[in-house]
């Protein structure tokens, strides 16, 4: 628990400080140089039930006023690279979606088509906003006129607590299917993952302590070195002991990758299908009565709307299975 804050703190304050604010002064800081990552702004965010739908503009690279683009029909090795203006005073980019749910202690991504959820991004965007822009930040200024956070407090005062900011979001996974495998842990006759494994040392991912060690999801990887990655799914005649299930289920959860081809599975005597870990993640496609153009952009008041309609049904996700 934390010390003082929380989600619905975070985004109640997140909701006042952007309210009428111009959405260019929504961007909390400018990327590092060297970072693999794009400023984000606000769009808008509006009640829904008990929390909010909140809608986030991802920026996307441009050179001089334009951003590229290339030709479906091009060749390899010959493409055909186009310049699309942007339109002055815009910021080229593309919307997420996401619905705050305090009660339940919740942030649901929104995908749309093939759109990205775009949830690291937002992630780190509230952590930004509570280290610099929350009620708790202790503004202060040093001997040469420069603004800086001093700490962090709930007294109203500005003497510094030992607190710190943090935001962090885990993938909520049902414990129905963990919990069982657990408790006929016995009964497990094969493992199956599937997964990415590199192409160093493939005589030797050919043994059996190797291929268990990909089951339980910690094969290393030599990071000096730049290998090529391939799909593989791997079957295994194998029973795992109670600690060892509990390992390879620990490991599972802290790898939020969220890939098709990341996924553990297990098959059980007497039972015919296969039981996988990560099809047990709180997700699922509804049909939302919602308006999305080709920008991929929605009306959030719509959304909420849309969504409050089938929040019953939504939420039963959040149930054992």
């Amino acid at each position: 628990m934390p010390s003082f804050g929380g989600l619905a703190d975070t985004f109640q304050q997140l909701a006042d400080w952007s309210n009428g604010l111009a959405l260019s002064l929504t961007k909390l800081t400018d990327p590092a140089p060297d970072a693999d990552t794009m400023p984000v702004y606000m769009l808008e965010m509006v009640p829904c039930g008990n929390g909010w739908i909140l809608a986030c503009w991802n920026e996307v690279p441009s050179t001089d006023g334009s951003i590229t683009s290339v030709s479906k029909d091009s060749i390899v090795g010959a493409p055909q690279v186009h310049m699309n203006e942007v339109v002055e005073n815009s910021i080229p980019g593309y919307a997420t979606y996401f619905w705050v749910i305090p009660e339940k202690n919740v942030v649901a991504s929104i995908k749309f088509r093939d759109f990205t959820t775009g949830l690291k991004a937002m992630s780190d965007y509230a952590y930004d906003f509570l280290a610099l822009e929350s009620k708790y930040a202790i503004d202060a200024v040093d001997a040469e006129g420069q603004s800086y956070i001093a700490g962090y407090t709930d007294k109203g005062d500005n003497i510094a607590t030992a607190a710190k900011p943090k935001f962090q979001l885990v993938t909520f996974n049902k414990k129905g299917r963990r919990a069982y495998l657990l408790e006929n842990h016995a009964k497990i006759k094969k493992v199956l993952r599937v997964g990415r494994v590199t192409l160093e040392n493939v005589v030797d991912r050919t043994t059996f302590q190797s291929l268990v060690r990909f089951i339980r999801g910690d094969l290393t990887r030599n990071s000096d070195v730049e290998v090529g990655v391939h799909s593989a799914r791997v079957e295994l005649q194998y029973t795992p002991t109670e600690e060892e299930l509990k390992a390879m289920i620990e490991a599972d959860d802290a790898d939020d990758d969220g890939s098709r081809w990341e996924d553990l599975g297990f098959e059980l005597n007497g039972e015919g299908s296969t039981i996988w870990l990560n099809r047990s993640r709180a997700s699922d496609t509804f049909a939302l009565n919602v308006e999305l153009g080709a920008s991929g952009v929605v009306k959030t008041e719509m959304l909420a709307q849309a969504l409050n309609a089938q929040r019953d049904q939504i939420l039963q996700l959040l149930e054992d299975a």
